[in-house]
């Protein structure tokens, strides 16, 4: 199996260890404060534009006022109404990929790929893939009796499923890892434009591989063969596509895989419930992302027309922010939200996003997750946080909410 290395490898490890960020929790606590306050907050004035950030340009016909959903039941009634809050179209950030589609057009290209990500295609590639994937990582580690979990494993195996769902070969497989830093957004795109151009560059032999071939399972070939209202994507839609798909498939489930372990292994109460009840590995994945969210905290929605939430008026054109990241801590909905909990009464909902736009690559995610852990109780006996090493922790501020390291010992 290729390694993550090269410069690419030592990027990721720069990002992981030199820089710290902030510790989540911190972060979680500043935004119970606001929930606390009040679950549906009006923003005015000049606090406006830095809360949209480089999404602003998106937004310059909207009203001058916005508000923020940071309670688990004003986010869900955002998120799920879409005939009220709608992404910013065509001229927003990330423009004419899925993200800033609504309605018919977002539903035909969501359909097109439905399939590849749909639960029985995910446990095909649970079998072909991701768990004897899972093995070969393991094997490197085993014999050593000592790891760092993300340097080893959860930074390793999300980037090797998505480049074999995209049908990219093994051989490139470092350079394909550096497709999944994007750098800084300019205003009003979704990503550094300079990346976009290099996501091109690469992408472009594998399309024309994929034309000249018979459909198969991968999903350039899905996409190069699709029918789009009678027609083929042009390449500027394949490229709009595919931008998103390293970021959104790999640096996500990576994050959300390593905050797992983290949860597990500071609670060996409940790594032990999961040892020994395997039908517990989903809780332990969805409590994971409910517990430190592994997207973007936030999502942008414009109301469409005159409505409210939470008894609250929200006129045509205000930007609402649903906070998803702070909706998963509601104390009124999760009882001590602050801990990780496996056996919590009310299970995690909303994690993988409401309505229309809930994630699409769901189902894989939570695999990877699942089999990840799985695998590695299998596998690493007696699996437990080294004593001498620093504590982990999940930092916030850079990249995806994540712990940047969690040194394990396990006996040989």
């Amino acid at each position: 199996m290729a390694d993550v290395i090269g410069v690419n490898r030592a990027r990721l490890e720069r990002e992981l260890v030199e820089v710290r960020g902030i510790d989540a929790e911190e972060q979680q606590e500043m935004w119970a404060e606001h929930r606390r306050a009040c679950p549906f907050e009006a923003v005015t004035g000049e606090e406006v534009p830095g809360l949209l950030g480089p999404q602003r340009g998106a937004y310059g016909g909207a009203a001058g006022d916005m508000y923020i959903a940071w309670g688990h039941d004003e986010v869900a009634q955002v998120m799920r109404d879409a005939a009220h809050f709608m992404k910013p179209g065509p001229g927003g950030p990330f423009a004419n990929t899925i993200l800033s589609m609504n309605g018919e057009e977002h539903r035909k290209y969501r359909e097109m790929v439905k399939d590849a990500f749909a639960p029985a295609a995910v446990d095909r590639w649970e079998t072909t893939l991701i768990r004897p994937l899972m093995h070969r990582l393991v094997d490197a580690i085993a014999p050593k009796g000592r790891a760092d979990l993300v340097r080893d494993y959860t930074s390793h195996f999300p980037f090797h499923v998505i480049r074999v769902l995209l049908g990219i070969p093994e051989e490139q497989h470092d350079e394909f890892v550096g497709l999944a830093f994007p750098g800084s957004a300019t205003l009003g795109s979704g990503f550094d434009d300079e990346w976009e151009r290099r996501v091109q560059r690469f992408l472009d032999p594998h399309l024309a591989a994929a034309r000249s071939r018979p459909q198969g399972e991968d999903l350039l070939s899905v996409l190069v063969h699709a029918d789009l209202d009678g027609r083929k994507l042009t390449d500027d839609e394949l490229y709009k596509f595919l931008v998103l798909l390293t970021p959104a498939g790999a640096d996500t489930t990576f994050a959300g895989a390593s905050t797992m372990f983290l949860g597990v292994l500071t609670n060996p109460d409940q790594l032990e419930l999961v040892r020994h009840n395997r039908k517990l590995l989903s809780r332990a994945a969805d409590e994971a992302l409910r517990w430190h969210n592994s997207a973007a905290s936030s999502f942008l929605r414009v109301a469409t027309d005159d409505t409210e939430v939470g008894g609250c008026p929200v006129p045509r054109g205000t930007v609402v922010a649903a906070h998803v990241s702070a909706h998963n801590r509601d104390e009124k909905r999760y009882p001590e939200p602050e801990q990780y909990d496996i056996t919590r009464p009310v299970l995690p909902r909303g994690i993988f996003g409401y309505g229309p736009h809930a994630c699409l690559g769901m189902h894989i995610a939570r695999c990877e997750m699942k089999v990840s852990l799985d695998v590695a109780l299998d596998r690493l006996t007696n699996l437990r946080l080294d004593p001498e090493a620093p504590p982990p922790y999940v930092r916030s501020g850079v990249g995806f909410p994540s712990p940047p390291y969690i040194h394990v010992l396990f006996d040989i």
